[in-house]
């Protein structure tokens, strides 16, 4: 289990941490303390990520006695929400998870709604909360949410659930799943999702997510609905939330997106800045870009005519910034967002009055994405630029990288959802205030698309499930899975990868660019991967 306890009297609360400085294990030397112990702790204080805890050199860990009763929950707002109740059990009435119905793993943080404000709850690693169903409840109904503890770190506070007692409910009926997208065409989707006990069906959906008012209806009195969206409009990514209700409650889902069939081309081109070798092809044959994948996308951005929107990690290319200081002359409007932790060199030979948002705290990699959305209202010119690769000389010469371009109306668009909440808004000039990353971001991207008749997903760390997206899709392997990575460190990642290779059915392969970060326990694996 975690080496974090947390302790509460009637006064406070505060977590004890344990770890032997040799060993690194936790609780070396004492009692493992459970819940409902009366215990006596003498040791340091100290701060780890905003945290206050006892530790981590403790001296004294005393189990006084077993059983008693736990403090009451100590019911709170938004408002009320910060350092005197760290460490604390606290109660929201009325919660919704935004992504019930999903399965939630360890590591990981999801979003919770309260009375219009957003909350970040925290999964550890091995938490009883892990491949469990988080039913979606409704703030509208009579709901309680039982969280356990707040802790500072990663950019505010977080509520940590013990486990599934931690979730009550007392609505007569609830999600237990999320919408589903089972079709789409260029004028209609379809969605369904599960409640647990027999309602109605309604769907409020629209292309603004602050006014869904154009509505569909679907069968009575069923836990399994399905609704279609008829007379929608190709290309385009609409906002819907569901409500299933019964004689006595009303459920309300958290409002997604989905995204209708374009009438674009549909064309999607993948290119590699290294060499490859033709002789192994089995399909086509790899394209090969080298020096000159700067030139394919400054290309692309001389095409556009009204609009670039540019999200990139770290930027150095002056053939780049030139196509985009050009569009900008002719009169296209660029929003630019990007790391303010790194040198971004290119950014200083593009004229000053293209608006560029930098994300400033250096929470994990920070912004990370690599993309450029052209023209995402015009169904033949609109492109988006993707990929592994930043617009440096590392990135684009000397690194193995990928570049991947879609001529596809709804996926811009979709990509344009996750700009523009980073961004703040939908105009030509950031507005700070609003901008959301990391945590803090809402999972209200499309996923699932059609591109020329193929099936794409696309998933935006880290609110999106993309953990669970790609060990759904590892799951799936029939006969050959290979993976190419800078790094891994995600052991469900490494169990899902090892519980399908099989010598007789399925054989997995894989490319570590760091092997230090590999995680333990691929002995079984470790004859087919190589470092390079």
């Amino acid at each position: 289990g975690s080496s974090v306890r947390y302790i509460q009297d009637e006064s406070a609360g505060i977590a004890i941490y344990s770890a032997d400085t040799e060993t690194s294990l936790p609780w070396e030397g004492f009692v493992t303390p459970s819940r409902g112990d009366e215990i006596t702790v003498t040791g340091e204080i100290s701060e780890y990520n905003g945290l206050l805890e006892v530790g981590p050199n403790l001296s004294v860990v005393t189990i006084n006695s077993t059983g008693n009763d736990l403090p009451d929950f100590e019911y709170i707002d938004f408002s009320d929400f910060g350092e005197d109740l760290e460490g604390q059990l606290v109660n929201f009435d009325g919660a919704q998870f935004q992504d019930g119905g999903s399965t939630f793993a360890g590591s990981n943080t999801y979003t919770f709604l309260h009375e219009g404000d957003q909350g970040i709850i925290y999964l550890r690693t091995g938490s009883p909360f892990g491949r469990t169903d988080y039913p979606c409840w409704s703030d509208h109904a009579d709901v309680v949410l039982s969280l356990s503890s707040t802790f500072t770190g990663f950019g505010g506070y977080q509520l940590l659930p013990r486990d599934m007692e931690d979730l009550i409910s007392d609505a007569s009926i609830n999600l237990v799943s999320q919408l589903t997208q089972s079709s789409h065409d260029e004028s209609s989707i379809s969605l369904n999702w599960l409640t647990d006990t027999p309602g109605t069906t309604v769907l409020y959906y629209g292309t603004d997510p602050e006014n869904l008012t154009e509505t569909a209806s679907g069968m009575e009195g069923v836990t399994s609905h399905e609704v279609t969206m008829s007379g929608l409009e190709p290309g385009t990514v609409y906002f819907v939330y569901a409500e299933s209700a019964n004689d006595d409650s009303a459920v309300q889902s958290s409002v997604s997106s989905f995204a209708t069939i374009s009438e674009s081309s549909g064309d999607i081109h993948v290119y590699f800045t290294g060499s490859v070798d033709a002789s192994v092809s089995t399909i086509e044959e790899a394209i090969t870009l080298g020096a000159a994948t700067n030139d394919t996308i400054a290309a692309y951005i001389d095409r556009a005519a009204s609009t670039i929107d540019l999200a990139v990690y770290n930027n150095n290319d002056q053939t780049i910034m030139n196509a985009v200081d050009d569009a900008y002359d002719r009169g296209v409007q660029i929003r630019y967002i990007t790391q303010g932790s790194n040198a971004n060199i290119g950014l200083g030979q593009i004229n000053s009055a293209i608006p560029v948002l930098e994300r400033q705290d250096d929470n994990g990699s920070g912004m990370h994405n690599k993309f450029v959305i052209i023209d995402a209202d015009d169904t033949d010119n609109c492109a988006l630029i993707t990929g592994s690769t930043n617009f440096t000389t590392n990135g684009l010469v000397e690194d193995y990288n990928n570049v991947v371009i879609f001529q596809d109306q709804s996926i811009c668009r979709g990509y344009r959802v996750e700009f523009e909440e980073m961004w703040g808004g939908s105009g030509s000039q950031p507005i700070v205030g609003n901008s959301k990353f990391s945590s803090l971001k809402l999972n209200n991207t499309p996923k699932q698309y059609t591109i020329g008749g193929v099936p794409v997903e696309a998933y935006f760390s880290p609110t999106d499930g993309v953990t669970d997206a790609i060990k759904s899709a590892i799951q799936t392997t029939d006969s050959d899975l290979d993976f190419a990575l800078l790094v891994l460190t995600r052991d469900d990642l490494r169990d899902a990868i090892i519980e399908e290779d099989n010598l007789f059915l399925v054989v997995a392969r894989g490319m570590i660019e760091h092997v230090s970060g590999l995680r333990i326990g691929f002995s079984g694996f470790i004859r087919r991967w190589c470092g390079c």
